[in-house]
């Protein structure tokens, strides 16, 4: 009898042990999966923190290169000067990052080279050459930072911006009102859209689709088209503001003939686009990626 219950108890303890080794086990498991989980959440938001650094620095950068350089420079300088800046931004991000045992580099790996267009003063939407209805660009395929701010206009002839690919076309006309201005979009295909505008000016953005600020259908000229388009301006007498635009078209390929070299309207080189190679290297973790630059970019058709 006292061996039987010798040997219960000996089973007993041999199979409370197995249970402890088995939580043992179960615990150390659930840790390790905790830590694996938690170092690939700190690997993968490295990565990401990095790409969105260095998209917005290279954003950043990409609109100083165009606003202050494109004036007085050629397309490959300018695109030199951009170059200078991202190698300036990777050697800071070097530095920084090697204090943390990384390495992170950035480097410019291509351009598409474009021109700006802008009215800076507040006068006639005419050509250079005071013509009323003019070319402004041809061969187009995206634009981006467009604004068009109307001061003045017409209460019977209305200012048109125009785009046709030859057999469509899509416009933006602004007439005056007794308080303020009429707005019509009249697209490729769909239904013409009008606005009333109070104030002394309206504003629109045909690369975002916006009238003062709110949206409007049709306006977004970039989805009007699947190919290249030309840009017009029509009855420019009629009315006063400013504009400015980049679009895709390089300077070279451009028939400046309506722009000035000093006076408004102006035409200028400038960078449309630039890629980036990112990328992030570390004793545990190799990253590389590419990021496209395009500050105030056209949604993708």
């Amino acid at each position: 009898m006292e061996r039987s219950r010798g040997q219960i108890i000996l089973v007993a303890a041999f199979a409370l042990a197995v249970v402890f080794v088995a939580l043992a086990l179960i615990l150390n498991t659930a840790i390790f999966t905790e830590n694996l989980a938690t170092r690939e959440t700190v690997d993968e938001h490295d990565a990401i923190d990095l790409r969105a650094t260095a998209t917005d620095t290279g954003d950043v950068l990409l609109r100083a290169t165009n606003e202050n350089e494109s004036l007085n420079h050629d397309s490959s300088t300018l695109v030199g000067t951009y170059r200078d800046r991202i190698r300036a931004y990777s050697q800071a991000e070097i530095n920084h990052s090697l204090t943390r045992g990384a390495v992170h580099h950035v480097r410019l790996d291509g351009t598409h080279n474009g021109t700006m267009l802008r009215q800076t003063n507040d006068t006639t939407f005419e050509s250079a050459g005071g013509d009323n209805t003019w070319p402004v660009s041809s061969g187009v395929t995206n634009v981006r930072r467009g604004q068009i701010t109307v001061t003045n206009a017409s209460t019977s002839t209305p200012v048109v911006f125009n785009a046709t690919n030859g057999s469509a076309s899509w416009s933006v006309s602004v007439q005056g009102s007794a308080d303020g201005y009429n707005v019509t979009v009249d697209p490729v295909a769909g239904t013409t859209a009008d606005r009333s505008v109070d104030g002394p000016a309206v504003v629109l953005r045909p690369t975002n689709g916006t009238v003062n600020g709110t949206e409007m259908d049709n306006l977004r000229v970039q989805s009007q088209f699947d190919g290249p388009f030309d840009l017009w301006i029509r009855n420019g007498s009629t009315a006063t503001g400013t504009y400015r635009l980049i679009h895709d078209v390089p300077y070279a390929d451009l028939d400046d003939s309506a722009f000035d070299g000093v006076d408004d309207p102006t035409a200028h080189p400038a960078i449309y686009n630039a890629t980036l190679s990112v990328e992030l290297s570390r004793t545990d973790l190799e990253y590389a990626t590419n990021v496209t630059v395009e500050p105030n970019g056209p949604e993708p058709r």
